[in-house]
């Protein structure tokens, strides 16, 4: 199969093209906010007590905010499927989001662990 049919819009439009797309989707949205906490982590942890109590809430609150994009990025096509009675594409949908997140970590977590040996 070529790399023009995988990524065509068709098979990109079936419940597993769809997990995969979230899947991706997912992961960069996780590394976007890695960076960003990355980037403003000495912003936040100020010695002062106010500046403790706006970086806890900034925290919390980008918590928050990510927990509810990850809940549609995951759950957006499962449930929408589900909620047509279409059981089979909510999991496929579901479980392909999951399996494409977990090959995106280990490839990360294996280079990591290469890259330090």
């Amino acid at each position: 199969m070529s790399l023009k049919k995988l990524f065509h819009r068709d098979s990109l439009s079936t419940p597993a093209g769809q997990g995969v797309v979230a899947g991706i989707t997912e992961v960069a949205y996780i590394a976007l906010v890695a960076v960003f906490i990355a980037g403003t982590d000495s912003m936040f942890s100020s010695p002062s007590p106010w500046g403790m109590v706006f970086g806890v809430v900034s925290v919390l609150s980008l918590l928050v905010m990510s927990v509810a994009i990850s809940g549609v990025l995951i759950f957006g096509w499962p449930v929408r499927y589900f909620w047509e009675n279409k059981y089979k594409e909510a999991l496929t949908s579901f479980l392909a989001t999951m399996a494409t997140m977990f090959v995106i970590f280990a490839t990360i977590f294996l280079i990591a662990v290469i890259s330090t040996l």
